[in-house]
């Protein structure tokens, strides 16, 4: 037995479980699987999902089997849409029709130590290397990062061929085409590296995703975004300040999630809620009121994910300012990076210039430090005048409100995380009988939840749309799939698909859901010009979730195409929703969509 296979616990099989399925969420693939080498050459399986019930992916894969040879010669990720083309993947693709499949052999430091296996995307698009590929290795190079961890526990030493040194694991190990013939036994042969051993060669670094621009969607409140990073002008280096002996520096250990340590580098980017940004400003404002200060920081720790840091200011702040709070920030909190902390300020005054300078004073409050909190509240002066002890009082008390306000937060957090939990089983418990409409409701949910975001929808109302979303079709359930799957239905077949949001409230109505899911998804066929079903109510009369999630159902339909046409590009499917917009859609919710896929990211906390 290989000794890693030994060393997995449930808790780091759940771990590569969890990377394993954003598979789903990134490539869009309905199934995934996989396996690590072992010392034999032999490979086991560690995890996978969406496989039917009674047809699990093979375990384990002997150290001949074609798959391993076919793999092993071609060296970086493969589709293979046609099986018959394909007859080493036989054994992966029971329990379905015309499977397709990508495959991609994972390497750390030149050396083949995994397997990665999806299969069948979302409404059986093929899979395409030049597209799928970028995605599969960001997810490879966290599986590989995670082996890593449970094979070294210690650090490793540099070297050709230490983790160090071959950039993330995968991007620097996974092999290249070089120039000229390929040679017998791969299109990608190994490649001598300088002062090292024989590795498999590099593949090109894919062009980075080109970061959103700062932006302001409309209706949405005036902040001033900062991202940290080397820009002209502005200031690094070590900042001149000096720690007050009453006020001691509390430093915060490295967040660790239950399983285990967590690199601050591997959190997913997150956001503050607009009702938690707006409580955050008003107290800034008070606390202003009560101890003068030129900048009021508040940092939330969180163990997966790395969200906005909260400022407000009675003016303006210059980016080098901003760069002075990031730096103290990164002190007090090691393992923090400058370069990923996105600064969301809010200023009250209105000169237009900004302030400048260094700030000479500065003290921090560790907010919740009896509960084991480690949030941090943080005040900086220009002036060269230190905090006094009332000032700190004063801060303590504005603080522990803070602190109160998160705690509820966090609580409200986890509320929702069990709904949507609930309603990932539901759908769950019916892949065997409708196998794409956990996949298709997911790809729903994900756009309908980052368009409530950018419309700067309340908290309650995000939620209430996601969970929405994700249950939107849970009333095909009780229909039957052949009815579903027909191309194209008679009229009173047609009549019964068109019942499916109303079934949906027969289907959760024991679900005490703590806002309005069920009325969202009855009407989220509704037309704005009053022509939808199963109401026949228009305009404003419509919840306004029920649209978002019509027009995101649509695009998400139109994107990936379905058994009867070929899927529209995006560019293609924007033009559809503006062409009905104002009858079929909400046009105002349109050209928020619209908005949102040109910048998928706004420039928001």
């Amino acid at each position: 037995m290989d000794p890693l296979r030994l060393s997995l616990t449930e808790a780091s099989s759940n771990r590569f479980a969890q990377v394993l399925y954003r598979c789903l969420e990134e490539v869009g693939s309905t199934k995934g699987v996989f396996y690590l080498r072992r010392e034999d050459g032999s490979f086991f399986h560690v995890c996978h999902y969406g496989w039917p019930r009674g047809s699990a992916p093979p375990d384990p894969i002997p150290a001949q089997d074609g798959l391993l040879i076919l793999a092993q010669r071609e060296k970086r990720s493969f589709a293979a849409n046609e099986l018959r083309d394909f007859p080493e993947l036989a054994p992966f693709g029971e329990g379905g029709e015309s499977p397709r499949f990508l495959v991609t052999p994972l390497y750390d430091a030149g050396e083949w130590i995994g397997l990665l296996l999806q299969r069948h995307r979302i409404r059986n698009q093929p899979f395409d290397v030049a597209r799928d590929e970028r995605p599969t290795l960001r997810i490879g190079e966290e599986l590989v990062a995670m082996v890593r961890e449970l094979t070294h526990p210690v650090p490793l030493p540099s070297g050709p061929s230490s983790p160090e040194s071959t950039a993330a694991g995968l991007r620097a190990t996974a092999p290249t085409e070089t120039a000229g013939t390929p040679e017998a036994g791969g299109p990608f042969p190994p490649q001598e590296v300088a002062g090292g051993a024989p590795s498999v060669g590099l593949i090109p670094d894919l062009p980075e995703e080109a970061a959103p621009q700062a932006s302001q969607p409309p209706g949405q409140e005036p902040t001033e975004g900062f991202r940290s990073g080397a820009r002209p002008g502005e200031a690094f280096g070590v900042l001149p300040w000096e720690q007050e002996k009453a006020s001691p520096v509390h430093r915060l250990e490295t967040p660790r999630p239950p399983e285990g340590p967590q690199p601050v580098g591997t959190r997913k980017p997150g956001k503050i809620p607009p009702e938690l940004r707006a409580f955050w400003w008003d107290a800034a404002a008070i606390l202003h009121d009560l101890v003068p200060f030129d900048a009021a920081v508040l940092w939330m720790d969180e163990a997966d994910e790395l969200r906005p840091v909260l400022g407000w200011s009675p003016g303006i702040l210059s980016p080098a300012l901003k760069q002075q709070i990031l730096g103290h920030l990164t002190f007090l909190v090691p393992g923090l990076d400058q370069k990923q902390l996105h600064l969301v300020s809010r200023s009250a005054g209105k000169d237009p210039v900004p302030m400048d300078g260094v700030f000479q004073a500065q003290t921090h409050l560790l907010l919740g430090e009896e509960g084991g909190g480690k949030d941090l509240l943080l005040l900086f002066r220009l002036a060269e005048s230190p905090f006094t002890g009332k000032e700190t009082v004063k801060t303590g008390k504005l603080g522990r409100l803070v602190t109160a306000q998160l705690h509820e937060h966090r609580i409200h957090e986890r509320y929702h995380r069990a709904f949507l939990s609930v309603s990932h089983r539901i759908l769950r418990a019916g892949e065997g009988r409708h196998p794409q409409l956990r996949a298709h409701s997911l790809g729903a949910a994900k756009l309908a939840r980052g368009l409530g975001l950018w419309m700067n929808l309340p908290t309650l109302e995000v939620e209430a749309l996601t969970i929405a979303a994700i249950l939107h079709d849970v009333g095909q359930l009780l229909l039957d799939p052949a009815l579903l799957a027909r191309p194209d239905p008679s009229a009173e077949e047609l009549a019964k698909i068109r019942t499916h949001p109303v079934l949906a409230g027969t289907f959760l109505k024991d679900f005490a859901f703590p806002f309005e899911v069920l009325k969202v998804i009855r009407h989220h066929h509704e037309r704005w010009d009053g022509t939808g079903y199963p109401d026949g109510i228009g305009g404003t009369a419509i919840p306004l979730a029920s649209r978002i999630i019509f027009v995101v159902d649509a695009y998400q339909a139109m994107t990936s195409g379905a058994a009867d046409r070929h899927p529209l590009t995006s560019a293609q499917a924007v033009d559809e929703l503006r062409r009905n917009a104002g009858t079929q859609f909400d046009p105002d919710v349109v050209d928020q969509f619209c908005a949102m896929i040109r910048r998928p990211e706004p420039d928001e906390g």
